[in-house]
């Protein structure tokens, strides 16, 4: 029987994104967690993840050749350190396990900001940009996690009890909302809940809300690194294709 990884390298080999094995992997539960299935969800993870990190190399470079003028330049992209896997490892043995798509970002890629100002891609209130269209365009970020994590309910269980709590389930905070990353007061950040030991689990998010993380990286790399562009009706169609030109399919 051919493996969900092969299944995915066809599919992937021939130009194709995948996200028919992340769905049937996803629908799997925490059955992704018994071997053999793990080692070969694992694959799938991995090798998306990796295309992605590619993906982001030739996106980074070519924002550089477009004089993409990035927010934090020492904070572009961190990349993981040796002993990134030792860290996640003890993570989520005090926390619980992270959805491996998450996983599998933070181990291969690291964290990524592509926060910025350019006159079409990125209108952002801090610089005088120039911007003919100052329309958010949610540059990609994916922040890096931070220990301890937050309780997801905390505000919750605050205002109900006024008292402070450490109890899962915990939130990791992505990245902040389409509007923010424009340095203008917008709503609550992108994150995800665990522990959650599935193959790939949906984004909380106002613009995002229910995408699951895959899903949304893939519209991310359809649009160059800045989905909200999606909905502008006049998007730079020649930076686009520079950007995305011949980019992995995940």
């Amino acid at each position: 029987m051919i493996s969900y990884f092969e299944r995915y390298q066809e599919f992937a080999s021939a130009g194709y994104q995948n996200s028919r094995v992340w769905a049937e992997l996803t629908s799997l539960g925490d059955d992704i967690r018994q071997e053999p299935l793990y080692s070969d969800a694992r694959a799938v993870a991995c090798e998306t993840m990796t295309r992605a990190k590619h993906n982001i190399e030739v996106l980074i470079e070519r924002l550089h050749t477009l004089e993409y003028h990035f927010l934090y330049p020492q904070e572009i992209w961190n990349t993981p350190d040796p002993d990134t896997i030792m860290t996640l490892d003890a993570f989520e043995a005090q926390y619980g396990l992270l959805p491996l798509s998450i996983r599998m970002w933070y181990e291969v890629v690291g964290s990524l900001c592509l926060m910025g100002s350019h006159p079409k891609l990125s209108y952002m209130d801090s610089f005088d940009s120039g911007a003919s269209n100052p329309f958010y365009s949610d540059p990609l970020v994916i922040n890096p996690i931070k220990d301890p994590p937050l309780p997801f309910y905390a505000d919750m269980v605050f205002d109900y009890t006024g008292e402070e709590t450490t109890d899962p389930p915990y939130g990791i905070w992505l990245a902040p909302d389409a509007i923010q990353k424009a340095n203008h007061s917008g709503g609550g950040p992108t994150q995800i809940m665990f522990p959650n030991p599935v193959m790939d689990a949906p984004l909380i998010s106002d613009q995002w809300d229910g995408v699951l993380f895959v899903s949304y990286l893939q519209q991310c790399f359809q649009w160059g690194g800045f989905p909200g562009l999606r909905d502008s009706p006049d998007y730079p169609k020649e930076e686009l294709d520079f950007l995305t030109k011949n980019l992995l399919p995940l």
